[in-house]
């Protein structure tokens, strides 16, 4: 063997024991605290972060188990079982770093990639029956408790420069969905609301497509419960979410038991097709919605 190439082997042997080191001798629970720390110290520090334990996965990855993310009043908004992450080496060579994840919920999971650069973000998740119910940060932002087992896949390009330019794909399968009973907000006005089976087993969707500036709504479907919704239309992109424009419009169908818990029904019942529905769109900014059932408004409102 040349002299050369032998040094060269004692060389990468040497990196490669030094990096093994490290990687069994650092200390985890200072990087940790540091990570959390520096993670609340970018939300303006009126987050909490909880993480039970925290180890090194091969050589460039983290195993997270027992993960919680509370709100400023310290209800748990995000709870997962456990977090694996871990970035390809050559993508933390070349300056864009690309990350596989696998997330464990409380029920269902979700795994992935995405690849991060100066210009984009790439993201392909997949999703394997996931429970709304573990996500206090979507449930609360609607008032209401939703359970659910979603599968599917989503897929976006998103431009960091300028979202507007961003495309993508979302497919999901929306099965055997619940709303819990509580109460809704209605602009002013509180309004109880019973048990509501949004779908049952198979035949609920959501399937869009962006790009060009809006996302084509093929379809967003719920069927077999006691609401049947079936919508399709464009939201208009802006760089600006709060300035996303809705445009969809389809068909609304109630139970007799949510009819009863919606009185508004009853004042376009003269509007309702034969088949028991009745027509619905949905316009307006997304800061500010306008939701109509018939030619009845929904007062969403503040």
């Amino acid at each position: 063997m040349p002299r050369i190439l032998k040094y060269l082997l004692y060389l990468i042997l040497f990196i490669v024991s030094f990096a093994l080191f490290l990687y069994r001798s650092l200390p985890y629970d200072i990087l940790k605290d540091r990570i959390v720390g520096a993670v609340e110290k970018e939300m303006g520090g009126k987050y909490e972060i909880e993480v039970d334990e925290f180890s090194p996965y091969w050589l460039t990855g983290i195993d997270i188990s027992g993960f919680s993310f509370k709100n400023p009043s310290g209800v748990n908004m995000l709870k997962l079982k456990k977090v694996r992450v871990r970035a390809s080496i050559l993508s933390l060579i070349f300056g864009s770093p690309k990350v596989s994840f696998d997330l464990d919920l409380v029920k269902g999971g979700a795994s992935g990639v995405a690849n991060y650069s100066d210009d984009e973000i790439n993201l392909d998740l997949e999703l394997d029956n996931v429970d709304l119910k573990n996500m206090r940060l979507i449930t609360d932002k609607i008032g209401l408790m939703i359970t659910s087992k979603i599968d599917g896949e989503i897929v976006l390009k998103v431009d960091s420069r300028r979202p507007i330019r961003s495309e993508g794909k979302i497919s999901l399968d929306l099965d055997d969905m619940k709303i819990a009973e509580g109460t809704v907000k209605l602009g002013q006005m509180e309004m109880p609301l019973p048990e509501i089976i949004l779908s049952k087993s198979s035949g609920s969707k959501l399937d869009m497509e962006m790009g060009k500036g809006a996302v084509q709504v093929k379809s967003f479907k719920l069927s077999g419960g006691d609401i049947e919704i079936d919508l399709k239309g464009k939201v208009f992109l802006s760089n600006q979410p709060e300035n996303y424009r809705f445009n969809l419009s389809g068909s609304f169908k109630a139970s007799e038991k949510v009819e009863k818990a919606l009185p508004f029904l009853f004042i376009v019942e003269k509007q309702k097709k034969e088949d028991g529905s009745f027509p619905i769109s949905m316009t307006g900014r997304l800061a500010r919605p306008v939701i109509k059932v018939g030619n009845f408004n929904l007062p969403i409102g503040g």
